[in-house]
């Protein structure tokens, strides 16, 4: 295990309580994150029999999870598609979301999940850092998936908010639509106040 922990303010004692109880809770939190895995199972079947825009709706009415909660979970399984679901469940859940977008660069995926193999613990720090460095090296991998963004967003909203989109899109000014991105920005960084907030939307060229 390439990971390590400094036990050298603890008593010999202590450092075997500690060492075996956080095996324990390895041993929870892989569980926890087979059960995960059956879940995005689930959700991605439910979704596929779901008309657009309804989707989300049903998760928030019926299962008590906002859409990007099941977004999480259809990653996590879909990622232990390609990969041992006993591999996967190695990870900590929040990693293996990321692992598991459509965004993250298959070859930095595999060379992830390979250390796993080999006995390596990942943060989610860690991962997110990996993956940040992949895109950034990669300036083709910064342009959105077109099919996968258009698919989100008629989940996200209903028909007419899909509408009222559209018309923006397609007849708005460049400074309207510079204005919307800025409220977009604006938005995000309300919500979720960090300094990560910023990498959310890119850089306004309009």
């Amino acid at each position: 295990m390439s990971n390590t922990f400094n036990y050298g303010a603890f008593s010999p004692s202590e450092v075997a309580f500690l060492q075996t109880t956080a095996k324990r809770v390895r041993a929870l939190i892989r569980r926890t994150t087979h059960q995960l895995i059956e879940i995005g199972e689930n959700l991605t079947q439910i979704k596929e029999r779901m008309p657009h825009g309804q989707f989300a709706a049903f998760c928030d009415a019926e299962l008590g999870i906002k859409l990007r909660s099941a977004e999480n979970y259809m990653s996590l399984a879909e990622l232990a598609k390609t990969y041992p679901p006993a591999l996967v469940a190695r990870l900590p859940a929040r990693a293996g979301y990321k692992l598991g977008e459509r965004s993250a660069p298959t070859d930095k995926v595999a060379e992830i999940m390979s250390e796993v193999s080999n006995g390596k613990l990942f943060t989610i720090s860690e991962v997110n850092s990996r993956l940040g460095a992949a895109k950034l090296a990669e300036p083709s991998s910064r342009e959105p998936d077109i099919d996968h963004l258009a698919e989100r967003v008629l989940d996200a909203l209903d028909i007419h908010d899909v509408g009222d989109l559209v018309l923006l899109l397609g007849t708005a000014s460049r400074s309207a639509l510079a204005a919307f991105c800025e409220r977009l920005q604006q938005g995000l960084e309300h919500r979720r106040p960090t300094t990560a907030t910023t990498l959310m939307l890119p850089q306004n060229n309009l």
